[in-house]
């Protein structure tokens, strides 16, 4: 009977920077060196051993690309509405300014002049609250719209993540590895796979087979 292995990709950083282990806190160091003695007996195992690129499969999958698509959305949305709001103040600035120049006029009254400058103050008040009102919710959108991001990715990977667990119970792997993924030093944890032991389109077709992929988003 096979005996299921399990191994996390990021244990592989401990190959190209053995150093590293000292480093970890005692219950890591245990659970890298429980897996470099369970690695000799991989060949008696015979463990299904395959890899996958993660970065691809999330960029591929289609909800990521949907959800990616009503963000778009949203922030065209709020670009444009930002856009007329933007137009509204410089009407406001037009105004001020006109109010401006008719008061330094010679021929003004000081009746008309004090009139045009109390109108004057009220406008340049007003465009410098609607400016600062503008900026907080510039800045209030973006980080909205980073946290949305974040919760909607989180979800996602979590929901990709279990179908391939799902996946992997059905055909019999006991491993599968990221194949994008990166040591501490920026070098690829795979340096290499065989085509055979590459699921990436495998895994691709099987998240998007039981949905009507818009064509948009399968492009």
């Amino acid at each position: 009977m096979q005996i299921p292995a399990v191994c996390s990709v990021f244990s592989l950083a401990i190959l190209s920077n053995p150093l590293k282990l000292t480093l970890m806190k005692p219950s890591y160091r245990f659970l890298f060196a429980s897996l470099f003695c369970l690695l000799p007996g991989l060949n008696v195992l015979r463990a299904e051993i395959v890899s996958i690129d993660f970065q691809k499969v999330l960029e591929q999958f289609y909800e990521l690309r949907q959800e990616d698509q009503k963000l778009r959305e949203e922030v065209a949305a709020f670009q444009q509405a930002q856009q007329s709001k933007v137009q509204e103040l410089q009407a406001k600035q037009e105004t001020f300014n006109q109010l401006r120049n008719q008061a330094a006029q010679p021929e003004t009254t000081d009746v008309q002049r004090k009139e045009m400058v109390t109108q004057a103050t009220t406008q340049l008040e007003e465009l410098n609250r609607e400016e600062q009102a503008l900026r907080q919710e510039r800045t209030q959108f973006q980080k909205d719209l980073e946290a949305k991001g974040l919760r909607l990715r989180r979800g996602i990977v979590d929901k990709v993540n279990a179908k391939i667990a799902e996946i992997a119970k059905e055909q019999g792997w006991e491993m599968v590895f990221d194949a994008s993924a990166k040591s501490p030093n920026g070098l690829p944890v795979i340096a290499y796979v065989t085509e055979a032991k590459d699921k990436t389109e495998w895994i691709i077709r099987e998240l998007n087979s039981k949905v009507a992929v818009p064509a948009a988003a399968a492009e």
